[in-house]
C-alpha cells in the first residue's frame, strides 16, 4: 500500500537486538590457502585528463599524450592496488611485462612461498 501523506501509516523503530562486542580476530590462516585465488592483473602505461569535449572530438589517427616517459616504469596493478612496476616486452607475439621493481609494502608477501615457486617455474622453462 503506497500512502505517500503518511495518513493511516503506522512507523516505529525497528527493534533489533544488541550484538556482542567483537573481539579480535585471533585465527590465522596461512597465506598458501589462498594461493589459488585469481587476481585481476592490469599494467597501466600511463594517465592523461582532458576535457569531455576535447575527448568527444577523438577519432582515428589521434594521439594522446601521457603523464610518462618511455623510461618510466609501468604500474603492475593487482585488484586496484599498485603492486610493482614494469617495462613492455613481446612474448611471442603477444605483449608481455617484465617486473622491474616490487613495491615495498607488497614485498613481504611477493617474496613468499608461491613467488619462489614462480621463480622455480621461470628458471626451469629458459
Amino acid at each position: 500500500m503506497n500512502n505517500e501523506s503518511g495518513e493511516g501509516v503506522s512507523v516505529s523503530p525497528a527493534d533489533f537486538p544488541q550484538a556482542p562486542p567483537s573481539g579480535p580476530v585471533t585465527a590465522k590462516v596461512p597465506l598458501s590457502r589462498f594461493y589459488d585465488v585469481k587476481v585481476r592483473i592490469t599494467a597501466e602505461l600511463g594517465r592523461l585528463q582532458m576535457p569531455l569535449g576535447e575527448l568527444m572530438e577523438l577519432g582515428p589517427g589521434a594521439v594522446l599524450e601521457l603523464d610518462r616517459t618511455v623510461n618510466d616504469a609501468l604500474d603492475i596493478v593487482a585488484q586496484g592496488v599498485r603492486i610493482a612496476g614494469g617495462e613492455v616486452v613481446v612474448v611471442h607475439d603477444r605483449y608481455g611485462i617484465r617486473i622491474t621493481e616490487i613495491d615495498e609494502s607488497h614485498a613481504e608477501v611477493a617474496s613468499g612461498p608461491g613467488a619462489r615457486r614462480e621463480a622455480q617455474n621461470v628458471e626451469a622453462a629458459t
